[in-house]
């Protein structure tokens, strides 16, 4: 996991190989983002990572190729997209590593 800060939308979360989750994900005067909900989205996110409830997917020849999901205590946040969307280098590397892991990442290892 990697964390950007940027003006706009503000916080970028890359997750896995090939996912990004912008916080605020719209900036439009018609969203009602708060702060502190994108803070607890953010947090939710981060938590699922680490304790290996984040999956992903990049199935080629799919119409929707490249999958995601994170369960959180509040459910399944899923997508999906077109393989046109990333680099072919990127989607390269995700289809050795992530037939790897088919049943998604593992969670972070705990302290000792």
């Amino acid at each position: 996991m990697t964390f950007g800060f940027t003006a706009y939308p503000g916080v970028i979360v890359h997750a896995g190989l090939l996912h990004a989750f912008a916080y605020p994900p719209c900036g439009c005067d018609a969203c009602d983002d708060t702060a502190v909900g994108q803070v607890e989205q953010l947090e939710r996110l981060v938590s699922a990572v680490v304790a290996g409830r984040y999956r992903e997917t990049y199935a080629p020849g799919a119409r929707l190729p490249v999958r995601f999901a994170v369960t959180t205590e509040y459910g399944e946040q899923a997508g999906k997209a077109t393989a046109d969307a990333y680099p072919a280098h990127a989607l390269a590397t995700a289809r050795a590593r992530l037939g790897e892991i088919s049943s998604g990442w593992r969670p972070w290892p705990l302290r000792e």
